[in-house]
């Protein structure tokens, strides 16, 4: 992947969007979907998204939890990424690709790494990885 970007780049955003925008759709779809596998296994974790554990984790963790929560959320929104693309694509299509595709993917694979943790303890070494076996593994662990 890293060769192809390169072989390319000199052409620019608009030639490297064509090619990675279709493997980065299909990436979503398929992080979404291994968090949709999990979910479904443990739909308890929906409770996650209740917003008072948030708010419970900075009050009782203080200046640190408050540290905890901002960075979690400059993870969850890539909020750099989306400032450095705004410049190249503008506001709408930056704000379709996040709200229609990125956002409630990403949102599916956490809580899908969440309910496979809840399932089993041992996944927290890596519960990202844990969300896929066998064949459905290759495309995602592939460096």
């Amino acid at each position: 992947m890293l060769i192809a970007l390169f072989a390319i780049q000199w052409r620019g955003t608009e030639s490297v969007g064509r090619v990675f925008g279709p493997v980065m759709i299909v990436w979503f779809i398929a992080i979404a979907a291994s968090g949709l596998v999990a979910i479904v296994a443990h739909p308890a974790i929906w409770g996650a998204l209740d917003p008072r554990h948030a708010a419970g984790f900075v009050v009782h963790h203080g200046i640190f939890g408050f540290l905890v929560f901002g960075a979690v959320v400059l993870c969850v929104t890539g909020a750099e990424a989306l400032y450095a693309d705004m410049s190249h694509f503008g506001r709408k299509p930056i704000t379709l690709a996040w709200y229609g595709l990125v956002l409630p993917a990403l949102l599916l694979n956490y809580l899908g790494q969440g309910a496979v943790v809840i399932g089993d303890p041992k996944a927290l070494a890596s519960p990202f990885y844990a969300l896929t076996t066998g064949p459905t593994l290759w495309p995602i662990r592939s460096r």
